[in-house]
């Protein structure tokens, strides 16, 4: 399959709760989702992980390992695998498998 086929594509979104952040938490998260037996038959998966800031990351499978494939910095760079599949993916379409939104590990004060 050449990189401009397109392809359809599934995407399932997770929001971080308001007292979590960081890259290694949203890569777990996705890497936990795409290993979930749910969401074998929405193949190929892409996992949107967003902080409650604006920032995201895209995570994938990629040569049977997790990795990211877009992100809120509009600088960043992509290359092999990763990049192979951002030329499929801006050019398939997206349905939408879920939508989780975690909640605060404590309540906050009102």
């Amino acid at each position: 399959m050449s990189t401009t086929d397109s392809l359809e594509f599934h995407k399932l979104l997770i929001h971080l709760a308001d007292d979590e952040w960081g890259n290694e938490l949203m890569a777990r998260l996705a890497a936990e989702a795409l290993a979930n037996p749910s969401y074998a038959a929405f193949q190929p998966l892409v996992v949107s992980v967003y902080e409650h800031a604006g920032w995201w990351l895209e995570f994938t499978l990629l040569e049977g390992c997790t990795a990211v494939v877009a992100s809120a910095n509009d600088g960043a760079e992509f290359h092999g695998a990763a990049q192979a599949f951002r030329e499929r993916y801006c050019n398939g379409s997206v349905t939408m498998v879920g939508d989780i939104r975690r909640e605060a590990s404590t309540p906050s004060a009102a």
